[in-house]
């Protein structure tokens, strides 16, 4: 129901994202009505009290001052503020998007007849937050918009013309095959992962066709050695053959040490599911009695809480779950002082909801095994 969502979403948010919601109810171009603002700060102040018929009454009151009460009147300003706040939260998420937003730009300076705008050639600050897949597939469609301006356009006169423009195309796929090959191989992994969780004997065949495309020779085939994208292959057929070859660490390792060399190119997206992929491998590691994955897993976690590795586009928080498992790993090493330290210097980092429970589930491990 509109009524426990919109106090579900105000509980979700940072006080910045609350200053920020009001500033947009504010503005004249998105504002229907003042009584929208009066009650999203009637909500606001109101905390964790429910919608029931006492305080609609209350809320009624208060906007509609002299007039006789209607339910279904309080009830419709709720939901339109319901509808404000979804809004405010779709255009906070494009507002931040990087390329997404030069690319339907364009769309519309071409519907326009315009060219295709450069975020580099204007006024709009360079955003270089590393790639991952929702990059490559904005960066194919913005040099396929380039071409196809180019050509539709009648620029293209002459056969030099058309071979400079030929290079927006050339680009336009590679851009497309690393798209391809991102979501191939995060899709080969998640497989590999099922079938080792629930013996999983029979794969679709449209599956395994389509994974033949992650053979080391089809991903290279496309881009040469000296490619300034060319990195992402190496981190991507690394990343598959540690799940290809689960028995055998070389590949862990491998996969690591990749890894490692190219964390500051990707995005945080990216960080936080090779992280994840490395830390689930050390944990089945030593799950199975392997010793020497205890240190591994242990500077996982390290670098994953200090490097933030743990944030990405659907969080900014330290995932409750993460946090206890740390803090588990940390008790099973017997390394006390660091389970203390980690506790004192990261229960903040956990959402507001978890944070005090986790404060208290962690000194409550430590009481207990000390």
């Amino acid at each position: 129901m509109p009524e426990s969502n919109v106090f579900t979403v105000l509980k979700s948010f940072s006080e910045n994202e609350i200053k920020s919601f009001r500033k947009f109810l504010n503005s004249p171009y998105f504002l229907k009505s003042n009584k929208q603002l009066r009650l999203f700060e009637i909500l606001h102040r109101a905390g964790e009290q429910e919608l029931g018929p006492e305080f609609r009454y209350k809320i009624f009151r208060k906007i509609y001052p002299g007039k006789i009460y209607k339910d279904s009147t309080i009830r419709n300003l709720i939901s339109d503020l319901n509808r404000q706040l979804n809004e405010f939260m779709m255009l906070e998420n494009f507002r931040n998007s990087g390329l997404d937003k030069q690319r339907y730009l364009n769309v519309e300076r071409l519907k326009k007849d315009l060219p295709a705008f450069s975020i580099n050639e204007g006024s709009y600050p360079i955003i270089d937050t590393g790639t991952d897949y929702k990059y490559f597939l904005n960066k194919h469609f913005l040099e396929s918009y380039n071409f196809n301006f180019s050509i539709t356009g009648r620029k293209v006169t002459k056969v030099k013309n058309i071979e400079t423009e030929l290079v927006y195309l050339e680009d336009s796929l590679k851009f497309l095959h690393l798209f391809y090959i991102s979501q191939i191989s995060q899709f080969y992994t998640t497989v590999r992962i099922l079938q080792n969780t629930y013996d999983i004997q029979k794969i679709p065949d449209v599956i395994l066709k389509m994974f033949k495309v992650l053979d080391p020779g089809s991903i290279k085939q496309v881009l040469a050695d000296d490619d300034e994208y060319y990195f992402v292959v190496e981190l991507y057929e690394s990343m598959v053959n540690m799940y290809r070859n689960m028995e055998d660490t070389k590949y862990y390792y491998e996969y690591k040490e990749c890894f490692y060399k190219y964390a500051f190119r990707v995005s945080a997206d990216e960080c936080s599911m090779h992280i994840v992929n490395l830390i689930s491998y050390s944990t089945g590691k030593v799950s199975s009695g392997i010793e020497e994955f205890n240190n591994e897993l242990f500077e996982l976690i390290e670098l994953t809480v200090k490097n933030k590795y743990y944030q990405n586009s659907n969080t900014e928080h330290l995932p409750h779950e993460y946090f206890r498992n740390y803090l588990l790993h940390g008790v099973r090493l017997k390394n006390f002082e660091w389970v203390n330290d980690f506790i004192h210097e990261n229960y903040m980092k956990v959402h507001p909801a978890d944070r005090e429970n986790m404060k208290q589930l962690g000194f409550a491990y430590l009481n207990f095994n000390t």
